[in-house]
């Protein structure tokens, strides 16, 4: 008997607790018979890997049952190992062919809708249907939708199904479920609670391959997308106005993202993604040592996957087997495409990125690589401890806040338009006006509409911008109001002594009420002989604005000192006045000049 086939199947039944000990002799003895019976090739066959994928999943297919519940794990094995020792004397290398069965377990685990090997080996994935929570019932307005769409992946059709729950909102929220989830089994979990409770319409895209839609592949994101795509497409045919949010949870979350790197509608207007995945390679990566870790602790499914090469040591010859030989040439896949970071490079939609620190199934490194890629409006949250799919349940208060900032952005940003006179100042009885839209969305407060009539003002100018797209921060628009001219009562300049008696005609001042005056000036600040402006009186209301009250600007003057005339001063040497010494002198020189005056005339006069 050949020990290279014996020791691996006895190990291996002698794990599996499920089997009898007659059922394990049986095993043992009807394979070792067979062992025996194989001869040797004599001539080695040439190994081709594509042809054997084929050779691989048609012995699956009729080797394993079709759900877990019938499978007989014992027998699966001990017909496995013989079959790989058999191929492996047909090829000439045992190992080789083992890894082959190997990647197509993993291929199956990962891809397969109607998978056997994701159940059996209680591997990780059960965990990413955590997204969504389980259900706990159906709404009661729930419509089932059903149509049979293009599918890229097969370039046939699929038929699809989906599951709208009309809230009479004009917002709907398209919604997408974890890998290998199903609606079918109900809608109302806390997840869609999330929304139907704020009163927004639901629209839930079962997953192709695992819930009630069609066929055979999961693609992590790839092609549900188009699945999406299809159903928004639907619903805006339907409800042309409509206001979509996307949303998705793990593979969902996945999905919706590369919903974005696709041409969507200007009708998208967000999206929320929790704890999704940036690369599909990296998450099967990731996926890969956590099979590995969490079948360390049963003997059975670790001796299986060991004995297939499904170990930390062959993990990259592992995934670049499943990549090349079953999600390109099967799948029409490609795994390096990184299509959720592809999508939030290119769309600048507002997004919602949340994210557990202790997420075990897809890594919490994701949020900031997805986050720091993104265009346009990105909000995060981050939960402490919080497990795959756990954020909700670990933190429903600031789950929920930050939901409700983000949906505010996202369908609530605001532009104020104000009504002001020309020095920025709200008009009395006038109210601003609020526009409310999505983000992104155009406004345009320069219509006509928005100016309206205000008694004693003209409309002017618009400061601000009066045209513009919505967004985060509110903004502000002014409309500038003119105040009408409106005859104001004069202001009056008066000019008065120190006994407040006039000195001069008063001057006046007329314009518009609101219009400034200005009486300090020199044409108001009059010289007026005999007296001085009195500068500690100079009055403080010079300078103002008009109104519809008279006023009065009053100038106080003082008289000056009247100077005396010289003969009123008194000689230095005498004492005498100077008046008395002027008159003195010309009466002397009358009396000189006069006789002489005389004289002359009466000569004349003979």
């Amino acid at each position: 008997m050949n020990k290279k086939i014996t020791y691996p199947m006895l190990t291996l039944c002698l794990l599996c607790g499920t089997l009898t000990p007659t059922t394990k002799s049986s095993i043992l003895k009807a394979d070792t018979t067979k062992a025996d019976a194989i001869p040797a090739p004599k001539d080695k066959i040439p190994f081709d890997e594509t042809t054997y994928a084929k050779e691989v999943d048609t012995w699956m297919k009729a080797n394993k049952p079709h759900s877990a519940s019938e499978f007989d794990l014992g027998i699966f094995i001990a017909n496995l190992n013989f079959h790989i020792f058999a191929d492996g004397q047909k090829y000439g290398d045992e190992d080789l062919i083992a890894r082959q069965y190997g990647a197509y377990i993993l291929y199956d685990i990962a891809f397969v809708g109607n998978s056997v090997f994701s159940g059996l080996l209680s591997q990780p994935s059960q965990s990413l249907t955590n997204m969504p929570a389980p259900a706990t019932g159906t709404y009661p307005n729930t419509v089932t939708e059903n149509a049979d769409i293009p599918d890229q992946e097969t370039n046939k059709t699929l038929h699809s199904t989906s599951y709208y729950i009309d809230n009479g909102s004009d917002k709907t929220v398209v919604m997408h479920g974890g890998f290998r989830n199903s609606w079918s089994n109900g809608n109302d979990n806390s997840q869609t609670r999330l929304f139907y409770d704020r009163g927004y319409n639901l629209l839930i895209v079962d997953n192709r391959a695992t819930g009630s839609s069609g066929g055979d592949y999961i693609t992590f994101g790839a092609y549900e997308s188009d699945d999406v795509i299809y159903w928004i497409n639907h619903e805006i045919a339907k409800r042309p106005n409509q206001k979509i949010l996307l949303d998705g949870g793990s593979m969902g979350a996945a999905t919706i993202l590369s919903v974005l790197n696709k041409d969507i509608p200007t009708n998208v207007k967000g999206a929320v993604e929790d704890c999704g995945f940036a690369s599909t390679f990296d998450q099967l990566s990731d996926s890969y040592d956590t099979l590995v870790n969490a079948t360390s602790q049963n003997d059975t499914a670790k001796g299986l996957l060991e004995s297939l090469g499904l170990t930390a040591e062959f993990k990259q010859e592992n995934l670049a087997r499943v990549d090349r030989v079953y999600a390109q040439n099967w799948l029409n896949l490609d795994l390096h495409a990184d299509l959720p970071l592809a999508g939030v490079k290119k769309s600048t939609i507002p997004k919602l990125f949340i994210h557990g620190t202790a997420d075990s199934v897809v890594p919490y490194t994701n949020l900031a690589r997805l986050a720091d890629n993104s265009s346009g409006y990105k909000q995060l949250f981050s939960v402490p401890g919080a497990d795959h799919g756990q954020s909700l349940a670990v933190d429903p208060n600031g789950y929920n806040e930050n939901l409700d900032k983000f949906l505010n952005v996202v369908f609530d940003d605001k532009v104020t338009i104000n009504y002001v006179d020309e020095t920025g100042q709200q008009i009395a009885g006038t109210t601003p006006k609020i526009l409310t839209g999505s983000y992104g969305d155009t406004y345009d407060a320069s219509n006509k509409d928005y100016q309206i009539g205000i008694q004693a003002y003209t409309f002017k100018t618009v400061t601000g911008n009066p045209t513009g797209t919505f967004s985060e921060q509110p903004q502000t628009v002014n409309l500038v109001y003119a105040k009408n001219p409106q005859p104001a009562k004069p202001v009056t300049i008066t000019y008065v002594d120190q006994a407040n008696k006039p000195l001069h005609a008063s001057q006046t001042i007329t314009g518009n009420i609101s219009e400034t005056f200005n009486a300090a000036t020199p044409s108001y600040k009059l010289a007026i002989d005999g007296y001085t402006l009195d500068e500690s009186k100079l009055p403080d209301n010079a300078q103002g604005i008009l109104s519809d009250k008279d006023q009065t600007v009053t100038y106080v003057y003082t008289q000056n000192n009247t100077p005396s005339s010289a003969t009123d001063k008194s000689l230095p040497d005498t004492g005498e006045k100077q008046e008395t010494s002027y008159i003195t002198v010309i009466l002397g020189m009358l009396l000189i000049v006069l006789p002489f005056i005389f004289k002359t005339y009466k000569r004349q006069a003979k």
